[in-house]
């Protein structure tokens, strides 16, 4: 019986390694540009990245957020389960134009937040920063994806 309940022990240890090392996948940088702000931005382009998302994280600077890629452009659907700050939710259309704003989102909440039209990205903001960048539907954006450092 003891080994029986070891054996369980370590391989719900084992379980829990593993997720916590998923929490740290890392993601991609980018600067993403709006009239004459820069911003440096995590990248989520893989669907592991974009499933994890800022799920979990406590804090976002100002200034900072994360870029969603999404190849062929589509409807997308954002919600925030397991996400625990407010965030701005910025899409972007297939002409790299804000679509829509979806400004301090709840925590926690499983709604679907979503553009009418197919986002080719979704940019997620600390709650307040889309207004204070001065933001708006329309407005033209553009990022950059630096290249990896050659390590030669």
């Amino acid at each position: 019986m003891k080994v029986f309940f070891i054996t369980i022990l370590l391989v719900l240890l084992s379980a829990r390694s593993k997720l916590r090392a998923a929490d740290h996948e890392t993601f991609g940088q980018a600067i993403f540009m709006a009239g004459e702000h820069s911003l440096s931005v995590d990248l989520a382009t893989t669907p592991t990245q974009q499933e994890r998302g800022l799920m979990f994280r406590n804090s976002l600077p100002e200034g900072s957020g994360m870029l969603f890629l999404f190849s062929p452009p589509r409807k997308v659907g954002m919600w925030m389960k397991n996400t625990l700050i407010p965030l701005d939710m910025v899409f972007i259309d297939t002409n790299k134009s804000i679509a829509a704003i979806a400004e301090n989102t709840i925590p926690e909440s499983l709604r679907i937040i979503s553009s009418r039209k197919d986002s080719m990205a979704v940019l997620e903001l600390p709650a307040g920063d889309a207004r204070r960048l001065g933001l708006v539907t329309g407005m033209p954006v553009s990022w950059i994806i630096p290249l990896p450092e050659n390590k030669n």
